[in-house]
Protein backbone atom coordinates (compact mmCIF):
# COMPACT_ATOMS: atom_id res chain seq x y z
CA UNK A 1 0.00 0.00 0.00
CA UNK A 2 1.64 3.44 -0.91
CA UNK A 3 1.77 5.63 2.28
CA UNK A 4 -0.60 8.21 0.66
CA UNK A 5 -3.41 5.34 0.50
CA UNK A 6 -2.42 4.60 4.24
CA UNK A 7 -2.67 8.33 5.09
CA UNK A 8 -5.75 8.22 3.44
CA UNK A 9 -7.35 5.66 4.88
CA UNK A 10 -6.50 6.52 8.49
CA UNK A 11 -7.47 9.83 7.84
CA UNK A 12 -11.25 9.29 6.80
CA UNK A 13 -11.39 6.48 9.16
CA UNK A 14 -10.35 8.76 11.98
CA UNK A 15 -12.70 11.93 11.30
CA UNK A 16 -15.73 9.45 10.54
CA UNK A 17 -15.21 7.50 14.05
CA UNK A 18 -13.71 9.79 16.42
CA UNK A 19 -16.72 10.33 17.80
CA UNK A 20 -17.24 6.72 19.01
CA UNK A 21 -13.74 6.43 19.75
CA UNK A 22 -14.25 8.88 22.27
CA UNK A 23 -17.25 7.02 23.45
CA UNK A 24 -15.18 3.70 24.15
CA UNK A 25 -12.27 5.70 25.73
CA UNK A 26 -14.54 7.30 27.86
CA UNK A 27 -16.38 3.80 28.84
CA UNK A 28 -12.91 2.27 30.42
CA UNK A 29 -10.74 5.04 31.55
CA UNK A 30 -11.80 7.79 34.28
CA UNK A 31 -9.13 10.05 34.63
CA UNK A 32 -8.18 12.65 31.79
CA UNK A 33 -4.52 11.42 31.57
CA UNK A 34 -5.67 7.59 31.12
CA UNK A 35 -8.20 8.53 28.44
CA UNK A 36 -5.44 10.14 26.67
CA UNK A 37 -3.27 7.66 27.03
CA UNK A 38 -6.55 4.99 25.92
CA UNK A 39 -7.36 7.00 22.89
CA UNK A 40 -3.42 7.53 21.54
CA UNK A 41 -3.26 3.85 22.22
CA UNK A 42 -6.39 2.99 19.84
CA UNK A 43 -5.07 5.55 17.47
CA UNK A 44 -2.06 3.68 16.94
CA UNK A 45 -3.80 0.27 16.74
CA UNK A 46 -5.86 1.47 14.09
CA UNK A 47 -2.54 3.26 12.19
CA UNK A 48 -1.00 -0.20 12.55
CA UNK A 49 -3.81 -2.13 10.71
CA UNK A 50 -4.41 0.22 8.08
CA UNK A 51 -1.64 -1.99 6.26
CA UNK A 52 -3.08 -5.32 6.88
CA UNK A 53 -6.52 -4.03 5.67
CA UNK A 54 -7.18 -6.59 2.60
CA UNK A 55 -10.43 -4.75 1.19
CA UNK A 56 -12.13 -7.58 1.94
CA UNK A 57 -14.56 -5.96 3.94
CA UNK A 58 -15.54 -2.33 4.17
CA UNK A 59 -12.90 0.22 5.65
CA UNK A 60 -15.61 0.50 8.52
CA UNK A 61 -15.51 -3.35 9.37
CA UNK A 62 -11.89 -3.64 8.74
CA UNK A 63 -10.72 -0.50 11.07
CA UNK A 64 -13.11 -1.11 13.95
CA UNK A 65 -11.09 -3.86 15.06
CA UNK A 66 -8.30 -1.84 15.51
CA UNK A 67 -9.93 0.00 18.29
CA UNK A 68 -10.53 -3.20 20.23
CA UNK A 69 -6.77 -4.05 20.42
CA UNK A 70 -5.98 -0.82 21.53
CA UNK A 71 -8.63 -0.78 24.14
CA UNK A 72 -7.14 -4.47 25.17
CA UNK A 73 -4.11 -3.30 25.36
CA UNK A 74 -4.78 -0.48 27.08
CA UNK A 75 -6.73 -1.44 29.63
CA UNK A 76 -4.04 -3.95 30.23
CA UNK A 77 -2.01 -0.93 30.69
CA UNK A 78 -4.43 0.75 33.23
CA UNK A 79 -4.49 -1.96 35.60
CA UNK A 80 -0.50 -2.18 36.01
Amino acid sequence: MLDGDRERIFNEWLADHKGILFKVVHAYAFEHADRQDLFQEIVIQVWRSVDAFRGESSERVGAAQAPAGGVAEGVRWLSV
